[in-house]
C-alpha cells in the first residue's frame, strides 16, 4: 500500500491565487514560496494523499477552476 504524505495546496496573496500545487513538506514550501512572493498564506485543500492521487487533484483543479501555472 503506498503512502499519503501529499497534500494539495493552495498559496494566495490577498484573494489572488498566486500558486496551486502539490507538496509533501507544506511548512518548506511556504518559506520558499515566502522568499519568492512575500505576503502570502499557504492553505492545505484536504487530506493527505498518495503522490498518484495528489497529482490526479491537481490537474483536475487546474482545469476546472481556470488557473494555469
Amino acid at each position: 500500500m503506498a503512502t499519503r504524505n501529499t497534500y494539495n495546496y493552495t498559496y494566495r496573496r490577498g484573494r489572488q491565487v498566486s500558486s496551486r500545487e502539490v507538496a509533501d513538506d507544506s511548512e518548506r514550501r511556504e518559506r520558499e514560496h515566502q522568499r519568492a512572493r512575500p505576503g502570502g498564506k499557504l492553505t492545505v485543500d484536504g487530506r493527505a494523499k498518495t503522490r498518484a492521487g495528489a497529482r490526479k487533484v491537481e490537474s483536475r483543479q487546474t482545469k476546472t477552476r481556470g488557473y494555469y501555472a
